[in-house]
């Protein structure tokens, strides 16, 4: 999918979030990307990856894991409430899906063919700088805790509500499905001696993957 395609389908989402006020705050939030702070000009949403060598570690890889991880919290949710008679605010979790990385475009920067830490990312970390910048700009509590806990017992907050944790769950689940399906192919490359690439995205990785099965 393309990062137009991605980008459209982070529109979409934005626009099934019910409440007026919560849906403006996020099409302005996106909308600043681009704003330099301090002295540090950010990537583009279309060119951010959404890690450091773990996980969607390429161009687009941001967009790709915000979609990714949108898809896999409506599922749960939808889940919950069909089997378990729970009531989940769906507000709540595409807001924070879409907010918890987003400020990694102040993270990094390109270095040759990758991307590296960016001397503002090595100061601050994207969870302090998004959560800080939902502060200043009068977002729900509900929303701002999601969006912290949203690593889990990895980041600075653990989930204390449902949406926080199916929030956690979708990100770890996406984010570790990325990893481990590209980290299994470089590694299987390495046993057929080909030497596999430094940077692969998901869907290359399974491309590759079905082409080794299908030889071997």
């Amino acid at each position: 999918m393309s990062t137009d395609e991605l980008m459209d389908k982070i529109h979409r989402y934005i626009s099934r979030i019910s409440d007026r006020s919560i849906r403006r705050k996020v099409r302005r939030i996106i909308k600043s990307i681009g704003e330099k702070l301090y002295d540090y000009h950010p990537l583009t949403l279309a060119d951010s990856p959404a890690g450091e060598k773990i996980h969607h570690d390429y161009r687009g890889g941001l967009l790709e894991h915000m979609v990714a991880s949108i898809e896999i919290a409506l599922a749960l949710s939808d889940l919950l409430e069909k089997h378990y008679r729970g009531r989940v605010d769906r507000d709540i979790i595409i807001s924070a899906l879409i907010l918890h990385d987003l400020y990694k475009v102040y993270c990094y920067e390109r270095r040759n063919e990758g991307f590296r830490r960016s001397d503002l990312g090595l100061l601050l970390d994207h969870h302090t700088l998004i959560v800080s910048e939902l502060i200043r700009r009068g977002f729900p509590i509900d929303i701002v805790h999601a969006t912290l806990a949203a690593h889990g017992k990895y980041g600075p907050s653990t989930p204390k509500t449902v949406e926080a944790l199916i929030v956690h769950l979708a990100d770890y689940i996406d984010s570790t499905l990325a990893s481990e399906i590209t980290r299994g192919v470089q590694l299987a490359m390495e046993r057929a001696g080909v030497k596999p690439p430094e940077v692969i995205t998901v869907s290359d990785a399974l491309k590759i993957l079905e082409k080794l099965g299908r030889a071997g």
